[in-house]
Parts: structure tokens; C-alpha cells; sequence
């Protein structure tokens, strides 16, 4: 098989300030060659001096270093088992129910037993809690005495799941009031929603003359697939009287 040529970069500049880039003495385009002289010389590269192309090329080899950087530090802190990575959820989960070391990189160290990820998945399936409590969401209903006029959310329920360092990892389905299961992120978020205020409408046409209502909801995590389920019809309102 024949060697392949090294590829040589020059760039000259003619008397009327016009840059030529050649390739083994084969003239490039601007635009081609712009890029291939800031690639082969980026560490030699004075940023101050460069056409306004090869400026342009200079950034774009600069953020891609640092995308490229930024990314290999991100799977040095990725959880793996036999070199395999896992999900983030997972590696999310097991560490905070501390069911393994945060400084730890290989499962198979502290799970030794597991001779494949599916054994693995089934003694963490053992050991991780079926259901999930969700913060509490709280609405203040309309109130003459705090000048309120309408209800108004004081802890949304949509975003404590998307701030959650947990829950915003996994795949959201909810299961609506009559038994539908909804898989679209956004449209379980709006399913949540719209079931507290139609549970706040509920109470407040019973004319019963609550200050907040604060709702409470469950998820059930499928490590497996990376999913928390919330069913509304366990969903639990819970009025409060106080003046």
C-alpha cells in the first residue's frame, strides 16, 4: 500500500494585501484554505493578525477545542459498567439513593456479583424504592384578606419536575383521569396542570372557602427504561383553612 503524502500547507501575501493558500503547491480557495491554515498552524496563530476568514476559522477551531474538551471532562464523570456507559438517569439515581460511591467511575467495583448490566439492573431493581414522592405543588385560591382575585400558583408542579436533578432526567408519562396514558413531555406537563385547576374549580364551586390548596403526587420510576409514570387518579389535593 502506498504511503500517503503529506499534506503541505503555505499561505503568501501578495503586494495588494490578497492571501493565496496552496496545498502541496495546489492553489486553494479562500474559504478552504483559510481553514486548512488555521487548522495545521492554530498553535502558532498570533489571533490579532488574521484576515477576517481566517479570523472566522480561528473561532470556529476554537469552539470546537473546547466543545471537544467540555465533553471528554463530561465522560470522565460518566458512570460505566464493564467500560459500557449507563443512562444518566440511572447514574443519578444510584447516587442519590447512595447506592454507590459518587466518586466512583466502574460499577462492577462495588457491584461485583453482577456478572451482566441486566443482573445488575435486577439487584438495583431490588433496592430502589417504587414509589417516588413528587414536591408538593400549592395554588393560592382567591382570598379578599391577601387580595387576591384569582388562584395563582405559589410552587408549580411543572417546574419543580424540570428543575428536579432527578426527575428532569427521565422520560415523564402520566396517566390521565380516564385511565389514557400520555408520553409526550409536554402534554403530561399541561395533563398535571390541567387537572389541579380543574380539582381547584371543583373546590371552589363547592364553595368551600379554602386559602391554598396543595396538591401531592406520586411517580413510579421503571429503571429499565428510564421513565417515571404519574398516575392523577393517585393524586391527592389537600385544602387548606387557615385564615
Amino acid at each position: 500500500m502506498a504511503k500517503r503524502k503529506k499534506s503541505i500547507i503555505s499561505r503568501k501575501v501578495a503586494k495588494n494585501n490578497q492571501i493565496y493558500y496552496f496545498e502541496n503547491g495546489k492553489r486553494l480557495t479562500e474559504k478552504a484554505g483559510a481553514s486548512k491554515f488555521v487548522k495545521t498552524f492554530f498553535s502558532q496563530i498570533d489571533p490579532a493578525k488574521l484576515s477576517e476568514q481566517e479570523a472566522k476559522s480561528y473561532r470556529g477551531q476554537t469552539s470546537a477545542k473546547k466543545s471537544k474538551a467540555v465533553i471528554k471532562e463530561q465522560a470522565s464523570q460518566r458512570l460505566r459498567f464493564k467500560g459500557r456507559f449507563v443512562p444518566k438517569y440511572l447514574q443519578r439515581l444510584l447516587v442519590e439513593q447512595k447506592l454507590i460511591d459518587p466518586k466512583e467511575r466502574e460499577i462492577q467495583r462495588e457491584y461485583t456479583e453482577a456478572k451482566n448490566y441486566g443482573d445488575f439492573l435486577k439487584e438495583i431493581k431490588s433496592l430502589v424504592p417504587k414509589t417516588a414522592f413528587l414536591r408538593q405543588s400549592e395554588w393560592g385560591l382567591p382570598s379578599e384578606k391577601r387580595e387576591r382575585t384569582t388562584f395563582v400558583s405559589v410552587i408549580d408542579i411543572v417546574e419543580n419536575i424540570q428543575n428536579d436533578s432527578l426527575f428532569s432526567t427521565l422520560k415523564l408519562n402520566v396517566v390521565d383521569v380516564d385511565g389514557e396514558l400520555i408520553t409526550d413531555r409536554v402534554k403530561a406537563l399541561e395533563a398535571i396542570r390541567d387537572w389541579e385547576i380543574d380539582e381547584i374549580q371543583n373546590t371552589m364551586n363547592e364553595g368551600k372557602n379554602a386559602a391554598y390548596i396543595r396538591f401531592s403526587h406520586y411517580g413510579n420510576i421503571n429503571i429499565t427504561n428510564g421513565t417515571l409514570t404519574i398516575d392523577l387518579n393517585e393524586s391527592d389535593p389537600d385544602p387548606d383553612f387557615s385564615v
